[in-house]
């Protein structure tokens, strides 16, 4: 029963890395790429640099919404980890929901 349980929060582990791990590099390449783009819009002509201008606002986007990403896989676990031991209360139950389905997306694609 104890190695069930083991392997059970090895995969659930694995899961939430996996999760955790994709918008984070999505944050550091864009923050790569962000600053490669910023040193020849510096460096090339107007029409340059408002491409330039255009490419990095599409990047900050991505570095957002991979932060956004982490910031809700983090929620979930919180609110997950402070479910033992609480007292009877009121649930928002479309929110239990999607926390319960942002922690196993990794598992529920296709």
């Amino acid at each position: 029963m104890t190695s069930e349980k083991l392997a059970s929060i090895g995969q659930l582990v694995a899961g939430i890395a996996h999760e955790i791990n994709n918008p984070i590099n999505a944050v550091i390449n864009s923050v790569a790429r962000s600053r490669r783009r910023r040193r020849a819009a510096a460096a090339g002509p107007s029409d340059s640099a408002a491409e330039a201008r255009r490419e990095l606002e599409a990047m900050l986007r991505v570095i957002r919404s991979g932060a956004e990403r982490t910031q809700r896989i983090i929620q979930a676990l919180r609110t997950y980890s402070r479910q033992d031991g609480e007292v009877p209360s009121a649930i928002d139950l479309h929110a239990d929901i999607e926390e319960t389905l942002a922690l196993l997306q990794h598992r529920l694609k296709g």
